[in-house]
């Protein structure tokens, strides 16, 4: 069901206005007899907030809810906007917040609610309203179609509400949002873990989460479920049916195969997450609509946190029948399940599409990366400028970052370990634009090689000091390469660009931050021209097999894919290939060991003999009106 609909079916049985509500607790009740305080005496009274209590911003609170009495919301609004401006962190601007926000919600204003309410908890969080504001962004975030942050929200508000009426709407908010089919079974799973201190709520959650569970067929998660309820509820009322319906998981027939999306589907990073799901269920749907063995999917929302990521998969691990995990899509969540999976000696093998660290692959068998790891674009420059270029002795230069020190790291030992040189190392800040001290050392390196080449083919310069100095000061010093590991193409132009003006003669080499043709439309372009690099995916390539990947992808979901899209197309492919060749399901990991190259949507997908890790980056070089690829030689393999 929609957002809307649902929306329709919750603000039907509550009411929007909480402020002037009774203050009894979750057992008690407010009576005519014994009226409870208003929100505004509430916000007066010392106990209510940690905040100063200021007389005038009291009047001009008072002032502001006559308004809001007489229906006279605007006037109301504009007058909390100022009492909030003159009073900063007072009991007055607290008050005032949570009259804005129901204001707000009246008046439709959903994103501007939810902004408001997060402001609220940085300055008051110790407030005695929070669970009021969890309430009115459990509202906000269901008008937006925001289901799943909705659920969490009311069951925040119910849990930790000492209200009466605040614990009453937000149970009501929670079960309308679950009962009109408006959460999936792991949305209802994630609110599920927000539920444990109170445990009439707790059960019925796990009640419906375990019905959810049957009505997507997945019964062995079922089962776990409502075992789990009879374990720690059996006493209750419900017990009896909970039972009938334990029995019936219980007798259902075994499952399809089943592959897990685990990636960050809320918070930060959800729009990779739905990248990826939809990219990986779009190559599910077309397998299952050939006539294949039939595969379903399941999702885990890891919310890009490898803790909670890591909690999520054991329990999905212990509870359903799972046949591969694709994802995760954050490189150190995915380094934590490889781990995972690898100790308890788990059959169920994992492809990461997109995690770039480089070595997760090597961390068990059956783990798999089908991107190009930052590691592995170094290593492919260096083993191409060594064995093809015929280069010896290199220069570093990287940002200080993740993504540099892993270049650096891989291209130093990939140039040794081929018999190169690696004479000098140098960082710099990202943001930084004088690279002088860099290029300084580099050069003082640069200049010990020329002067020992010199002695060596007998023309040592002269042994003054001074004759030593004026050299350095003034020639433009040779050395083999240069390997600048740029993050864009902009820091490219400028590291290429620093070179020469420090007077370095070097052949530039570089990653994949050197892909951007916007290098290209600079004034001068003869600083980077001839310049190689290293590369992995290009996002939209223009062949025939990604064209088709396109427009499938545009007809079903309605928008163009991205990159996480194509690759996790890929890794479901490659998933289903194995699927198909190894009909018994501990034989996947097996299978999937047979397949050491796949055509993707995006480029050939070559493994490293050894790991799952794809290997097959490719060589570019920079020229006047644009990159041209170029082919490697026997040397660099």
């Amino acid at each position: 069901m929609k957002g809307i609909s649902i929306v329709r079916a919750v603000s039907l049985s509550l009411a929007c206005s909480l402020v002037i509500a009774g203050a009894a607790s979750k057992s008690g009740t407010a009576s005519a007899k014994d009226p409870a305080p208003s929100a505004a005496a509430a916000a007066s009274n010392a106990n209510a907030s940690d905040a100063p209590i200021d007389k005038a911003g009291a009047a001009a609170l008072k002032k502001a809810k006559a308004s809001y009495q007489a229906g006279q919301l605007k006037d109301a609004e504009d007058r909390l906007n100022r009492l909030i401006k003159a009073n900063g962190k007072s009991a007055a601007a607290e008050e005032a917040m949570v009259m804005l926000a129901d204001i707000g919600l009246r008046q439709g204003k959903s994103d501007q609610t939810l902004a408001l309410i997060t402001r609220f908890r940085r300055y008051f969080g110790n407030s005695e309203h929070l669970p009021r504001m969890a309430y009115y962004q459990g509202q906000a975030a269901l008008r937006l179609g925001r289901n799943a942050e909705a659920a969490k929200a009311f069951a925040a508000a119910a849990v930790s509400a000492k209200n009466a009426t605040v614990y009453a709407n937000a149970g009501k908010g929670l079960w309308a949002l679950v009962d009109a089919g408006g959460l999936s079974a792991e949305d209802m799973e994630a609110t599920l873990e927000l539920l444990d201190k109170d445990p009439s709520l707790k059960a019925a959650m796990m009640e419906r989460v375990g019905d959810q569970y049957l009505r997507e067929g997945r019964f062995q998660a079922a089962r776990a479920t409502f075992q789990d309820w009879m374990d720690r509820y059996s006493k209750l009322d419900g017990a009896s049916r909970v039972k009938d319906k334990l029995r019936q998981a219980s007798d259902a027939p075994s499952q399809n195969r089943t592959i897990l999306l685990m990636a960050p589907m809320t918070g930060e990073f959800a729009e990779i997450g739905r990248a990826l799901k939809e990219g990986a269920q779009l190559a599910v749907d077309e397998n299952n609509a050939r006539g294949a063995v039939r595969v379903e999917t399941r999702s885990l929302d890891d919310q890009g946190n490898l803790i909670v990521g890591i909690h999520r998969l054991r329990k999905a691990m212990r509870e359903e029948k799972i046949d591969a995990v694709l994802g995760p899509a954050m490189s150190d969540v995915s380094a934590a399940a490889a781990v995972d999976l690898s100790a308890r000696k788990s059959k169920v093998p994992m492809v990461t599409p997109t995690a770039t660290t480089h070595g997760i692959a090597a961390l068990g068998d059956g783990i798999y990366q089908l991107n190009v790891t930052t590691g592995t674009l170094g290593q492919r420059i260096a083993s191409y400028a060594t064995g093809c270029l015929k280069l010896k002795d290199f220069a570093i230069l990287a940002p200080e970052s993740e993504y540099g020190y892993q270049l650096a790291e891989a291209f130093q030992k990939t140039v040794e370990r081929k018999g190169g040189n690696v004479v000098s190392v140098q960082y710099f800040q990202p943001e930084s634009n004088d690279l002088a001290p860099q290029f300084e050392e580099i050069r003082k390196q640069a200049a010990k090689l020329y002067f020992e080449k010199l002695k060596m083919e007998g023309n040592p310069p002269d042994n003054d000091p001074k004759a030593y100095a004026k050299a350095l000061a003034d020639s433009t010093l040779p050395l083999d390469g240069l390997f600048l590991a740029a993050t864009n193409g902009e820091e490219a132009y400028k590291l290429a660009s620093q070179a020469a003006f420090n007077k370095i003669r070097a052949q530039f080499l570089g990653s994949s931050g050197w892909n951007d043709k916007s290098m290209l439309h600079r004034s001068s372009t003869t600083a980077i021209q001839g310049a190689y690099f290293s590369v992995d995916f290009q996002d939209n390539p223009k062949t025939e097999v990604y064209l088709a990947f396109q427009r499938a992808f545009a007809a079903k979901w309605k928008h163009p894919p991205d990159k996480v899209a194509a690759l996790a197309y890929d890794a479901a492919r490659f998933l289903l290939q194995g699927m198909a060749s190894s009909p018994g399901e501990d034989q996947l990991i097996p299978g999937l060991k047979s397949i050491r190259s796949f055509n993707g949507v995006l480029g050939r997908i070559s493994f490293d003999e050894k790991y799952g890790a794809n290997s097959n980056a490719a060589l570019y070089r920079v020229e006047k009106k644009g990159f041209k690829e170029v082919e490697s030689c026997p040397e660099a393999e």
